[in-house]
């Protein structure tokens, strides 16, 4: 790695310097996050509404007495220290929690990993251990040796694979993007570091360096660390800066602990760049938020912070409403979930895949089968992707009548089927016998049929009450990669535009209907790999969608500015959610088990409709 190359040669030669969200979340408890500006880091204080307060640290070796809710351990990372964490302690402490922010000795992962632990050891009862940047290596070490950490929160951190370091996440050759370069950005400065020592320096002889301490140059800190504060302030937080020894950057790290964990990925990072936050992440099995921010999070968005740290403690002391299995599906039956359409009675009408059926499921999970499709002699052997006969896209018209997309592998079966009110399915569009009939959406006037067809990459219409078809649009944002096989996937209509997943391309695109009912420019409005499934939006003046991700096994909430939260995973009970319902607080959640092969289910929890 050149940049690792570099700094041991920086530290050989002994050179000194060169000049050269968010919201809080929807799902859970509902927690509502005051207002807050953060105006500095070191002594400056970040306004709250809760009570504000100082961790303090008591030199104890007896544990505390147990309290009913889990202490939160704040520790901070490189070129920083606690007083970073002033808008969070504040907050958590005004909800009652016990909060500590010790120092971060920033001497070595291993060895800071061991003071941290001797922390966590005079803590009785459950603890968060919460990291940010470098101290994120910290507390994924810590945390294998610490039986009282329960639950793990890693803020715009480092999450180390065992046996990399720190530095090959910010290696450009490994994931482009971090400004922290030794010959630029960084300041070198030899040091003796005692936890590197084999034996200790004779009394009164002045030990020669044996490590360097790193610091980004004040002229550089804005750019790489706090892009989102003034230069005045990012001034302030340079001169204060706590250096990261070379040791610490460069260690080889143990596994990082198996623990339950949420992890805030910070998009416009300079110093870990955003793409490795995101590995790293997955890689631990992290609830994964994203929000658009430089990499001092914990103090520009401390309400994003203090959103997953609470996820967190409520999953400790049992306070978050769990999801729960309202529906467990017959796999033999061919009960796979599709698509979703809401009766005015909160009841559900779902598409069931390989039954080829609509079925009703009420709020009591009794089911009711509405329409079955006749299925092709072969079994559908020649539908694209899944090798048989589908029911795929689904929607209500205002009179109840229900139209529903059928991959059948045959051009006399595939195409649009409607369902009157107690009618028999009639096939009222027909589609080629290669055709993918997937998402669909009636346009406000309730004349016109919006449906993707997903092997072929193309948004289609039609006349409600049947006939030809014709390509609405068709692009390279809606076509598959080849990836999954899947291009243009979920589909609804809202707020004058069809809002379209792409299940290869991982995309969520808005494409807007113009006066004339043409298609105008499609926009990206946000990425999210892992194949996104069917969505919904949270309410309908809300731009904030929630989505199942099919292959990832998660349900996740998109923001308007493009990032997202995890909601829900396979931890809750998910086998491949392919569509998601909102009906007044509940969440409805639908699980065909393509990947995992066991139980198909429906979920419900409950869900905040007016966070946005």
């Amino acid at each position: 790695m050149n940049r690792l190359y570099n700094l041991r040669r920086a530290l050989a030669g002994r050179r000194v310097g060169g000049a050269a969200v968010a919201a809080a979340l929807c799902l859970g408890t509902l927690v509502a996050l005051p207002a807050s500006s953060s105006a500095g880091v070191g002594g400056a204080t970040a306004v709250r509404t809760a009570a504000q307060s100082t961790a303090t640290f008591t030199r104890t070796t007896t544990p505390a007495v147990p309290t009913a809710k889990p202490t939160i351990v704040l520790v901070h990372g490189a070129f920083a220290d606690a007083s970073g964490w002033s808008a969070e302690i504040g907050y958590l402490s005004g909800l009652g929690y016990p909060v500590l922010a010790p120092a971060n000795p920033l001497r070595g992962v291993a060895s800071d990993a061991a003071y941290l632990d001797s922390v966590l050891a005079t803590i009785s009862g459950p603890v968060v251990l919460v990291g940010h940047s470098y101290g994120g290596a910290v507390i994924a070490a810590a945390a294998n040796k610490a039986p009282n950490v329960k639950a793990l929160v890693y803020v715009s951190a480092f999450i180390p694979e065992q046996g990399r370091p720190a530095a090959y996440y910010t290696d450009k050759g490994n994931f482009p993007g971090s400004l922290l370069d030794p010959a630029t950005t960084l300041l070198i400065r030899p040091v003796y570091n005692p936890t590197l020592a084999k034996t200790q320096p004779d009394p009164g002889v002045t030990p020669a360096p044996n490590d360097a301490d790193v610091y980004i140059n004040p002229a550089d800190f804005r750019a790489v660390f706090a892009a989102d504060r003034t230069p005045a302030q990012a001034a302030v937080m340079a001169a204060q800066q706590r250096p990261v020894s070379f040791a610490a950057y460069t260690e080889r790290t143990v596994a990082a602990a198996k623990l339950p964990s949420w992890d805030l990925v910070s998009l416009d990072d300079k110093a870990i760049p955003p793409a490795a936050e995101l590995y790293m992440a997955k890689q631990a099995g992290a609830r994964i938020t994203t929000i658009h921010s430089a990499h001092d999070s914990l103090i520009t968005h401390p309400q994003a912070v203090d959103s997953l740290i609470l996820q967190a403690a409520h999953s400790i002391d049992g306070s978050a409403p769990a999801a729960k299995v309202l529906l467990h599906l017959n796999l033999a039956d061919g009960q796979r979930p599709e698509n979703v359409a809401v009766e005015p009675n909160g009841d559900l009408d779902v598409s069931m895949s390989q039954a080829a059926q609509v079925v009703r499921v009420t709020s009591a999970g009794k089911q009711t089968v509405l329409a079955t499709l006749p299925y092709p002699a072969d079994k559908g052997v020649g539908v694209p992707v899944i090798g048989f006969a589908s029911s795929e896209g689904l929607v209500r018209a205002a009179d109840g009548t229900l139209y529903v997309g059928y991959a059948a592998g045959t051009a006399d079966l595939s195409g649009i089927w409607r369902v009157r009110p107690g009618g028999k399915p009639q096939r009222i569009i027909a589609l080629p016998a290669k055709s993918f009939p997937n998402g669909m959406a009636i346009d406000p006037s309730g004349k016109q049929l919006y449906f993707n067809d997903s092997t072929r990459g193309l948004v289609l219409r039609a006349p409600l009450a049947g006939g030809t078809p014709t390509t609405w649009y068709s692009g390279p944002e809606t076509k598959l990669t080849g990836l999954y096989g899947l291009g243009a996937n979920g589909l609804k209509i809202h707020r004058g535009a069809v809002w379209i997943t792409n299940f290869d391309q991982g995309t969520l695109l808005r494409i807007p209907i113009a006066h004339s009912g043409r298609a105008g420019a499609p926009q990206v409005k946000a990425r999210v790999a892992g194949g996104p499934d069917d969505f919904t939006f949270l309410n309908n003046h809300s731009d904030t969608v929630i989505a199942g991700l099919d292959p990832a096994n998660e349900v996740v909430q998109i923001n308007p500015d493009g990032s997202y939260q995890t909601l829900l995973t396979a931890a809750d009970g998910l086998q491949g959610p392919t569509s998601v319902a909102v009906v007044g607080t509940k969440l409805y959640v639908f699980s065909a088990a393509y990947l995992t092969t066991k139980d198909p289910n429906i979920l419900v929890t409950t869900i905040n409709t007016h966070c946005h």
